[in-house]
């Protein structure tokens, strides 16, 4: 997200095995931009993909969990759609 909207990450991230990761800040990516729009279309298409991926598990997990809460709190209302 830091990369698409250049405000400062929202999220850490611990390895729990040996791992390798690169780091990739804005000036890159200006780079990238200037020497080859259409890789960097690629790249920022698959980044907005993967986000919008990791949002839509958030949105069910986060459903899943208010569902659960009210059936358990006997505080569900069904109506129809």
């Amino acid at each position: 997200m830091a990369l698409m909207d250049f405000l400062p990450r929202s999220a850490a991230v611990v390895a729990v095995e040996d791992s390798k990761a690169i780091q990739i800040k804005p000036p890159t990516m200006r780079e990238v931009f200037a020497a080859d729009i259409e890789q960097f279309t690629m790249i920022e298409m698959n980044m907005g993909r993967e986000v919008c991926r990791r949002l839509r598990a958030s949105d069910k997990l986060i459903f899943e969990r208010n569902v659960e809460a009210e059936i358990k709190d006997n505080h569900v209302e069904f109506s129809s759609i």
